[in-house]
Order: C-alpha cells, then sequence, then structure tokens
C-alpha cells in the first residue's frame, strides 16, 4: 500500500510522535511511506493561530531534528509557501452560520476554520465584525492554497491511503475532505489516555474521530473481542462508572472534585424532578455533519427555555451546568443564568458551586444531556435519559434522542423506564480498552509529557522534540522562539477574540 502521511507542524505534541510511530508502523508492514509537510505554505495552524514568524522558524528548525532522527529514510515532500496569497478574492460571509457553509473544492474549510477559533476563543455566538473577517478571510485564503496544493500531490504521487492527525482543525481537514471524494483509504490518527495513565495512540479508519457510528460500532466490536468472561468484563466496565463517582480521573478530568457529596439545593416539593446537565457546547459547535443534523436548537439557551415553557407545571427543572464552563466569559454560559430570572420553574447550579452533580442525578426522575458523558453516566445509575442533540452513545441504546421539538416534552412529561445499563458497559469498556483499540510499536518513541523545572518554571517535554539528545535544551529554544521571539516579531494575522 502506498500512504501520504502529511502534518501541519513539528512542535504540535504529542501530534508528531504520534505520526512518526504511526510511520514506522507502516514501514513495518511493508507499506511504501511518503512524509509531505508544511514548510511554510501555511503562516497559520492551531499552534501559531496568528501566524506569528518566529513560531514558523521554531517549527521548521524543529524538522529538521525529527527528520534527522526519527524519520531518516522516508521520502519525504516538504510544502513551501505559494507566491500569490493577496491576490485571491475575499470569500463572501456575514454571519457564523454563512461562514460555516464556505466550501472550496469539495472541502469544508469555513467550518474547519471555525472549529479551531472556537477551540481557541470558547466564543461559538459573536456578530461577524470587520476585525473578524479580515482575520478569518486570511486563513480561508491560506486553506484554499492548501487545498489545491493538495490535490496536485496527490495526483502527483497516487496514495491508497491518506495519513493525519486528528483532521478536524483548518491545516489538515482538506485531506480528510479530499479522501473521501477520491475514495482513497484514510486514517484519522489520535491518542487516548493521559489521565492517571499512559498515553496510547488510536486510528480511526476512514472517519474523524467525531464519528459517533464509528464510536457505536467499534464498543461493540471491543467488547466482543474481549475474550474475558462476560461478568469479569461487567466488573471491570462498571469501574468506570463506580470510579467517576468518587472523583477519580479516569479518561477524562475527575470534575467533582470541588463538590461536597450529598450536597443539594433546596428541593421544591410535590414537584417531579427533571435534572439537566449540560454541556461546553464550544466543543462539539463546528464538527459538522451529523452533529449539525441532530440539533434541535441553535443553543443550549434556547432549548432550556422551550423546556420551561412547555413542559408541565408538575415539573420542577434543576440545571447543573458543567464545571468545565467555570470562568468562561462568553454568551453561550452567560445566558443560562438569565434563565432564573425569566422563569420561577427552574434551580440553576453554577459550575463553581459545591452541590454535588450525583446527588442531583440520584433525585432525577429524568436526567436530560446535550451529549455529555452524564448521559450515559445516569444510564448506568439507573435513570431515564433524554439526549438534546446528538452524542457518542446515540447508538448504544443508552438514551430517548428527541427527534424533534414536540417528542422533546412528550418524552420528558411520559413515564418513561431507564434503559438496560448494557450500552453504558460497552460504552465504558471501550474508553478504558488498551488492547483492541490501541496502536502499539516496539521500538517507538514515547508519547507521554515529561515535567521538568527549568528556571524555576514548571514544563513539559516530549521525546520527539529535542535537540543534542536533551528535551530540556529544545524546551528552552522554544520558550526563547515563542516569548522572546514573539515579542520583537509582530503577528500576521492577530487573532480576533
Amino acid at each position: 500500500m502506498k500512504k501520504l502521511y502529511y502534518h501541519s507542524c513539528s512542535c504540535a505534541t504529542p501530534h508528531m510522535g504520534v505520526l512518526i510511530n504511526s510511520i514506522k508502523n507502516s514501514l513495518h508492514r511493508g507499506d511504501d511511506v511518503v512524509f509531505a509537510y508544511c514548510d511554510g505554505i501555511m503562516t497559520s495552524c492551531f499552534k501559531n493561530p496568528s501566524a506569528n514568524p518566529a513560531c514558523c522558524q521554531l517549527c521548521k528548525f524543529a524538522y529538521k531534528n525529527v527528520i534527522r532522527k526519527q524519520l531518516s529514510g522516508v521520502a519525504l515532500y516538504p510544502i513551501r509557501s505559494v507566491k500569490g496569497n493577496n491576490t485571491l478574492v475575499d470569500f463572501e460571509y456575514k454571519s457564523i452560520s454563512e461562514l460555516k457553509q464556505i466550501t472550496y473544492r469539495g472541502v469544508n474549510i469555513g467550518l474547519s476554520v471555525l472549529s479551531l477559533y472556537f477551540t481557541l476563543t470558547r466564543n461559538i455566538d459573536f456578530p461577524i465584525t470587520s476585525q473578524h473577517k479580515k482575520y478569518f478571510d486570511y486563513i480561508l485564503k491560506e486553506c484554499r492554497i492548501l487545498t489545491d496544493k493538495a490535490f496536485e500531490l496527490i495526483e502527483e504521487l497516487k496514495p491508497d491511503c491518506i495519513a493525519i492527525y486528528n483532521g478536524r482543525y483548518y491545516e489538515n481537514r482538506m485531506f480528510y475532505d479530499i479522501a473521501n471524494m477520491l475514495g482513497l483509504k484514510f486514517e484519522s490518527n489520535e491518542v487516548v489516555g493521559g489521565y492517571n495513565e499512559s498515553v496510547y495512540p488510536v486510528i480511526f479508519n476512514d472517519c474523524l474521530p467525531h464519528d459517533v457510528h464509528f464510536f457505536s460500532r467499534k464498543a461493540r466490536e471491543v467488547w466482543r473481542l474481549n475474550t474475558l468472561p462476560e461478568e469479569s468484563k461487567r466488573e471491570m466496565a462498571s469501574a468506570f462508572f463506580e470510579k467517576r463517582r468518587r472523583g477519580v480521573a479516569i479518561c477524562d478530568k475527575a470534575y467533582v472534585k470541588e463538590q461536597n457529596e450529598g450536597e443539594l439545593p433546596k428541593i421544591v416539593a410535590n414537584k417531579k424532578n427533571i435534572v439537566i446537565f449540560n454541556s461546553s457546547s464550544d466543543e462539539i459547535a463546528a464538527i459538522g455533519g451529523e452533529w449539525d443534523s441532530k440539533s434541535l436548537f441553535n443553543t443550549q439557551y434556547a432549548a432550556i427555555s422551550y423546556i420551561l415553557d412547555h413542559i408541565s407545571s408538575d415539573f420542577h427543572v434543576y440545571l447543573r451546568i458543567h464545571p468545565n464552563l467555570k470562568g468562561v466569559d462568553q454568551t453561550h454560559h452567560t445566558d443560562l443564568y438569565k434563565l432564573g430570572e425569566k422563569y420561577n420553574n427552574i434551580t440553576i447550579i453554577a459550575p463553581e458551586e459545591t452541590i454535588s452533580s450525583y446527588a442531583l442525578l440520584d433525585i432525577a426522575d429524568k436526567v436530560v444531556v446535550f451529549g455529555s458523558t452524564m448521559g450515559v453516566e445516569a444510564c448506568y445509575w439507573r435513570k431515564p435519559v433524554v439526549l438534546i442533540g446528538n452524542a457518542f452513545y446515540i447508538d448504544l441504546d443508552v438514551c430517548y434522542p428527541a427527534n424533534n421539538k414536540e417528542e422533546l416534552i412528550s418524552l420528558l412529561e411520559e413515564n418513561l423506564k431507564a434503559k438496560d445499563i448494557q450500552g453504558a458497559l460497552f460504552y465504558s469498556n471501550f474508553l478504558l480498552d488498551r488492547e483492541y483499540r490501541t496502536e502499539y510499536l516496539n521500538d517507538g518513541i514515547d508519547l507521554n509529557p515529561h515535567n521538568h523545572k527549568i528556571f524555576g518554571e514548571h514544563y513539559q517535554t516530549y521525546s520527539s522534540l529535542s535537540v543534542f539528545g536533551s528535551e530540556i535544551i529544545f524546551k528552552v529554544i522554544e520558550v526563547f522562539y515563542r516569548i522572546f521571539l514573539k515579542f520583537f516579531i509582530k503577528d500576521k494575522n492577530k487573532l480576533v477574540r
């Protein structure tokens, strides 16, 4: 098989290390491998969103070291800058929704640009000002140039498979879309772990990591492949939910550490309790595809308002705002507090409050989620779950997805039974599995961060980034480029928040 790898930034961690190991795996299998990488064709990426030349120079410096030490003998294809960037015509859009729809040669460049912007700023609801348009236009033009180059590269090399890291952001999204258009195999490399455990590489075949159907299909497959007795598998999968309830970081941060076990808000007497666990909407706002098509409301605020307007007076709603939104000063978060001013049938629990999420779960007659893991956790703890939008567990039969607004209210008012917990066990087993879903390489480089104290400051270093065999020396050089030189070198495209 002829395999084309593409990567945007050598300084991305653990991304670069994951691709190095994947390339070595491909070589061991006898694949014909070409490694293409940005050598100036893009002046910005998620590691350098403001297009600072100092960061680009650091990336080129690091590539020289990575290639010399890790990719000796691999066919290389550096993609350099293309003249004429400023001759391209601006794109026409006046809103976020219009920007989302911008495509070029079948590539979702508008969606991928917003995906990174939402991640960097956590701002998903804003008017497109002239400053925003200037920022986005700069990136859209570069995306168009790289898209053209990607088509040329694929036509020249004629690969059977294209491999990248992730693929949600604009610096490499085009390779996924082009692979789909041309009927080529595709690999999205990613990692799992990192919370009280090592980092492990995984591969998503012919899809991006946010593909819900891939998730559920693989979750069932991994359960089937596991040769342990059924009862042992159930015990291990159940441990995921038990540990999360105790505040143990497992497959994610521990979000309940600052909460008091058993603590509840004032409970309204003689009412049925609907508990809503919202989520960080900026994390899924620019995935597109089925994540958009499943959406019933533009915002979580609109969804909760609709519930409060239409639900029977027999119910009281408790909204637990996700702890991950603590300190986020964006309207998709701050607007939620206005619900308490407008409605008397809701109690709002702020992210920083010590009220227990699991105590709320225990008193819930129904649980409403927007795709967060609490949905599958609620299923495990034998609660009926109503899902608004999409989720990785939507195909695992752990919840009642609302297909339209009328059905949403019907589901909330009906006497629903909790779903069987088997789907929840499929889900947790898949998250925990490190045998059947991960990619191993005996002589691969370490993907885990290494903690150091340098000049009194704490830093993380990685095996993929070193100079003279020293990760610390590279980190000192990186700090020099990213802080000292960047202070004197002007950004080409200032990030507008």
